[in-house]
């Protein structure tokens, strides 16, 4: 005779099974398949287990602890400790908030993990930030003797390199940067964009950011916290990054960077529809949260239309890698890496180690021989083919005739 299961439910990324009620509350568990068949099977068990008995521990709880704990020992920032909270009880509602902790296992995890890569299309960087968040979460519970094991301690992500190197990815991999043709597509699609996708308030403000990032090198809280008067420094072009009532920029020194033509044109068309105390978000003022203003709403819908338009995969795209790109294109074309360090804000070693690869190739090394001086014998044998013919001609004609001593 079939068994007949109720409570077995379907949502977005697999089945769940609510077993019983509590305290009022339907209790769900994530069964962690796709399968009809499996999902069945695990009801089936779970249906003729002995009912769990909930204490206070639940998930949702504990993170609650975790983050006040963190941010109160000073292990976890005003803004990082909302953002860990925020990541850890996002894998709470998958897996189940009413849960307690102990129902947590590393196969649920790692299955978390593959939906995070397969289903919710998410970055390697931002998998293993989620992870190490998760990571963090029972380290604590573990610390504070409500575990006796972390489920995350034997996942192994692949580290990666959040430093110099890597952009937050291998450490071995250069950071991402565009070409000109697509920076160039960003920095003129917004004009077309169509207002049932963006409207034209919004599309201006993300041409603010396109040109800000790609012809200027600035960082995301920099163009955030831009201000009309940082442009045009003594009726030049030219901008000065410094600190404000609201912000202080990195290493607190002010910054000067040429701006180019393009960033010029850009910004005397920009002012005449901007007024207020900001470039961008002008009457948001700064809150508790990390950033004053957040563009990545727009800017993402920005970057799906310029990907579908060219029909090509951004979903590596960022707005830091807008200031890659400068560094990149400007290293490619030979201007000094002190310069760029000047421009970009960092040190020198940081802009070599991220940078210096793209300058000239090995043939630059030629220039420690002056061209005021001869070519160096050895050098002979690099030069072209028609010189090589003509020496060849000189050589026979300078030989003596016949008979001739």
């Amino acid at each position: 005779m079939a068994m007949k299961i109720t409570g077995l439910w379907h949502h977005k990324n697999g089945f769940w099974y609510w077993s019983r009620m509590r305290e009022g509350k339907k209790i769900t568990v994530a069964l962690g398949t796709k399968d009809r068949h499996e999902a069945f099977e695990k009801a089936v068990a779970m249906l003729k287990s002995p009912p769990v008995l909930l204490t206070a521990d639940t998930l949702e709880k504990e993170i609650d602890l975790f983050a006040a704990d963190k941010v109160a020992k000073g292990q976890f920032s005003r803004f990082s400790g909302p953002e860990k909270k925020r990541t850890v009880l996002r894998f709470a509602k998958w897996h189940g908030l009413h849960l307690p902790i102990k129902s947590v296992t590393q196969s649920q995890i790692e299955k978390y993990i593959e939906d995070l890569r397969t289903v919710q299309h998410c970055k390697p960087s931002t998998v293993l930030g989620y992870v190490m968040a998760i990571r963090s979460f029972f380290s604590w519970l573990v610390e504070k003797k409500k575990l006796l094991s972390n489920p995350c301690e034997h996942i192994d992500l692949g580290e990666r390199n959040y430093g110099a190197k890597g952009n937050g990815m291998h450490p071995d991999e250069p950071p991402l940067y565009c070409e000109e043709d697509l920076r160039d597509a960003f920095l003129s699609e917004w004009r077309t964009i169509p207002e049932d996708v963006m409207d034209k308030a919004t599309a201006w403000m993300i041409g603010f950011v396109v040109h800000a990032g790609f012809e200027g090198g600035m960082r995301k809280n920099e163009i955030i916290e831009a201000r009309p008067d940082w442009f045009f420094i003594r009726g030049q072009n030219s901008l000065r990054i410094c600190k404000t009532d609201s912000f202080t920029p990195k290493g607190k020194k002010p910054r000067d960077i040429p701006m180019t033509d393009v960033f010029a044109a850009f910004m005397k068309e920009f002012f005449p529809r901007h007024s207020g105390k900001w470039c961008i978000a002008p009457n948001v003022v700064r809150g508790a949260s990390k950033y004053r203003y957040d563009f990545n709403r727009p800017f993402n819908i920005y970057v799906d239309y310029v990907a579908k338009k060219r029909s090509t995969n951004l979903l590596w795209f960022s707005a830091h890698v807008m200031r890659h790109t400068f560094g990149s294109l400007l290293a490619k074309a030979g201007i000094s890496l002190y310069k760029i360090s000047k421009w970009l804000g960092d040190s020198p070693k940081v802009v070599n180690d991220h940078y210096a690869h793209l300058q000239g190739g090995d043939e630059a090394i030629n220039k420690l021989h002056s061209p005021r001086l001869p070519a160096h014998p050895c050098a002979l044998a690099s030069v072209s083919a028609e010189k090589a013919a003509s020496k060849k001609n000189f050589r026979k004609a300078a030989l003596p005739l016949d008979g001739e001593d």
